[in-house]
């Protein structure tokens, strides 16, 4: 979010922009997930690192 910010987004666009990010890694994670049984957070986790 911090990073918007510096782009010169105003506070709620950086907001938004930053629960877009979070959800398409939840979506990503879940997809990851198959199979593996381990619920989607714990992998939305691991991959908080790399957005």
């Amino acid at each position: 979010m911090a990073s918007h910010i510096a782009q010169g987004f105003s506070t709620f666009d950086a907001y938004k922009e930053a629960k877009t990010y979070r959800y398409e890694a939840m979506l990503y994670s879940k997809e990851e997930n198959i199979g593996k049984r381990q619920d989607y957070i714990h992998h939305f986790y691991q991959l908080w690192k790399y957005l």
